[in-house]
This record gives C-alpha cells, structure tokens and sequence, in this order.
C-alpha cells in the first residue's frame, strides 16, 4: 500500500501523541481515592505557559464547586454554632454558606455577625471565626470566597422559586 505526505503527517501526529501522553503520564500520581495528582516540575522558563495552565484548572475547580449541589440538612444558627462545620475544602464552605442562607441570613463574607438581627452576641463571635477559617481556606486555595458566597446564594435562590 502506497502511503501520502497526508498519510505520514497524521502518523507522526499520532506518533507524536503518543509520546506526550507517555510523557505526561509521569507527572500524575494516583491517590487513595483513584484520583490523580498533578506533580509539577520546576517550570520556571515556562512560567507564562504554566500560570496560563493553572488558571485553567483554577477555573474548572470553581466550575466543579458551582456544578455541586450537596445536601443541605436545615439547622438553627444555634445548632451551627453548637456543630461547629468542618471547613476544610472549598465545597465545605460552600455548604456552610449555604446553610446560612436556609437560615435567612443574608450574610457577605466582609459583614461582621454581630450586625445581623436575630444572631446572639455570642453566635456573632463563633460565626465570624468560622467565617475567617472561611477567608483563609480560600486563600490558600486561591479561590474567590465571594464567588462561592455569589454561587451559594444563586443555588439558594432557585431552591426557593
């Protein structure tokens, strides 16, 4: 069989793919849980290209906690102050967001608990240092606390339509 310039070009593409998946294939571990990690080597002449990817995948991290729905159980603010939330990744924040809202708290991350009406002075307390565990869980994952506050509330608000 005869084989084109077309023909060897898309087997060198294939060819070529192969190779990088091989490639890439070393920089991801498998985790307990049959996810993967990325394991990022020192990119430093590729800085741009490697900000560029990690803002891709930035991006679909706060993609996957909008597209989230988790189950919301209704409690009191007395009853989140008593049991305290477990804020340790971004879609635990999302959740205790989202309970305040079920609650009719109509909170902004930057508000302060003691000026909402019907909080105690003591829930105040409790919630604004839940509330900074918050800030800083976001921060350290670069994530925007406000878009989560923004998707909690949106996903509130259609539950009540």
């Amino acid at each position: 069989m005869r084989t084109t310039k077309k023909d060897e070009k898309f087997l060198q593409l294939l060819q070529d793919f192969q190779n990088a998946h091989q490639d890439l294939a070393e920089f991801f571990t498998e985790d307990d849980d049959d996810s993967y990690s990325l394991i990022a080597p020192n990119v430093y002449p590729f800085e741009q290209s490697f900000d560029d990817y990690l803002s891709g995948i930035k991006t679909w991290v706060q993609w996957t906690v909008r597209s989230l729905t988790p189950s919301v159980p209704k409690q009191t603010i007395e009853q989140m102050v008593s049991n305290p939330p477990m804020l340790e990744t971004i879609s635990d924040v999302h959740t205790w967001f989202r309970q305040l809202y079920d609650q009719g708290v109509n909170m902004h991350p930057d508000n302060d608990f003691d000026d909402y009406k019907g909080i105690s002075r003591l829930s105040a307390v409790h919630l604004n240092v839940y509330m900074e565990e918050c800030f800083t869980l976001c921060r350290k994952m670069d994530i925007d606390i406000y878009e989560i506050a923004q998707n909690a509330f949106h996903e509130w608000e259609t539950a009540q339509a």
